[in-house]
């Protein structure tokens, strides 16, 4: 047993002294990824060119991956979690087994899409450029969530190059199509590849996150029954309609401040976010207007959208004499549902120990945001879990923002976590 334990010390040791000596390469494979535009518009995306990327790197470092269009998975479309109209015949996820021909134990995930740039001449740094400055790496999808394939792919390279043959099978999958409520490139991958585990690298302040919070993104629509020709009466109806709207989205903060995952988190304190306001429709009329909103919450989708109807038939009760009409809530995304992780195996207990080892303290355990756990969870495997690092979506540089970065050395925490993990959980 000592002899073992010796021997398992000597591979740790010689895996961390790989990434220290070869570093320099991990932030470069960081940075041809982030030059690559994956923007994610909803109905079609970007990914492909970034998909090829990786396919190739794998290649070239001896390793077989496999290209497919989610959409061509068998009875994907039948699946109580796919999402129609997403464009994926020309969005592929790409998979990799580290020792072919073996799955069913552990699989790496992170997603390729991104979300929009916005208006580039409002970053300082090329969203396009992944420059290094400082110790940090800029561009969009830095953090989210290109950190987490190019953290994989030199995983893979780190435990390929060393010799190393595991006891439990490991894969990797770069998925498409998570931003702005998608979720098929992860429900594809539950479902060619199914695992005892997903570690899906979409995570943020280097949390450990073993619950996937639940919520949608909703929009309403308010119109008047009589003719106008001036947009005020709208403009008053959708005041009205947000603060109704506002009280609701307190109730979630409180729902969620009792959750021990998620008090006192960044998700408790953006349980529910306005995403726009808009008067006409385009440049169409002044007869109409509509509101739009991302609520997050631990109920189940039935008990919450039954609270959401019974909000605006209390608006609507206010608005309706006055000749303001309150359209049904809509869905701009899949509704995510509330799920928390179960360490069946014990991956989440040694991803702890391994984080721990790498960055010198006992890493935070939480709730995650909106991300993908969610199909993880209930299409993958109960033992699933997020990690990762960018930054909160609320901070400079942070996920979504302009100007979006990483700090070089987290992801060498990253990846050496990663790899004692791996060294711990599958050989």
């Amino acid at each position: 047993m000592r002899d073992e334990r010796k021997l398992r010390m000597n591979i740790f040791d010689k895996a961390i002294a790989y990434v220290d000596l070869n570093r320099d390469e991990l932030f470069s494979i960081l940075s041809g990824l982030v030059r690559i535009d994956t923007q994610n518009f909803d109905a079609y995306g970007n990914e492909k060119e970034g998909q090829l990327y990786v396919a190739q790197w794998l290649e070239a470092n001896g390793f077989k991956p496999q290209i497919y269009s989610p959409d061509s998975v068998p009875n994907i479309k039948n699946h109580k979690d796919y999402l129609a109209g997403r464009g994926l015949e020309n969005r592929p996820n790409v998979s990799v087994q580290y020792e072919e021909g073996k799955s069913g134990g552990v699989m790496l995930a992170a997603h390729m899409d991104t979300v929009l740039v916005g208006n580039p001449e409002s970053w300082k740094f090329d969203p396009f450029g992944g420059a290094i400055q400082s110790g940090r790496l800029y561009g969009r999808g830095a953090g989210d969530d290109k950190c987490g394939i190019a953290a994989s792919l030199f995983v893979m390279k780190t435990l390929k190059d060393l010799g190393i043959s595991l006891k439990k099978p490991l894969m990797f999958t770069s998925y498409v199509d998570e931003e702005d409520g998608g979720g098929d490139g992860a429900l594809a991958a539950c479902l060619k590849y199914p695992s005892e585990t997903f570690v899906n690298l979409d995570g943020g302040s280097g949390e450990v996150w073993v619950a996937g919070i639940g919520g949608c993104v909703y929009e309403i629509q308010v119109s008047l029954d009589h003719p106008t020709d001036s947009a005020s009466e709208v403009i008053d109806g959708l005041y009205i309609l947000k603060q109704k709207i506002a009280e609701f989205g307190e109730r979630r903060k409180i729902e969620l401040h009792l959750n021990p995952l998620y008090s006192n988190s960044d998700m408790e304190r953006s349980a529910l976010k306005f995403c726009g306001i808009q008067v006409g429709n385009g440049n169409v009329g002044v007869d109409s207007g509509k509101i739009s909103f991302v609520m997050l919450t631990d109920s189940s989708q039935s008990s919450v959208e039954k609270e959401l109807a019974d909000v605006l038939e209390e608006t609507r009760s206010i608005l309706s004499p006055i000749g303001i009409l309150v359209h049904d809530f809509s869905r701009l995304s899949r509704f995510f549902n509330y799920a928390e992780s179960k360490d069946n195996y014990g991956a989440i207990r040694d991803f702890i120990y391994a984080l721990s080892e790498a960055c010198g303290k006992r890493p935070s355990v939480k709730g995650a945001c909106l991300s993908d756990l969610s199909v993880f969870l209930s299409a993958g495997a109960k033992s699933s879990f997020n990690y990762g690092i960018f930054r909160d979506f609320a901070l400079e540089g942070g996920a979504h923002q302009k100007d979006e970065y990483i700090e070089c050395e987290d992801l060498i925490i990253e990846v050496k976590a990663l790899l004692l993990f791996i060294l711990k959980h599958c050989l």
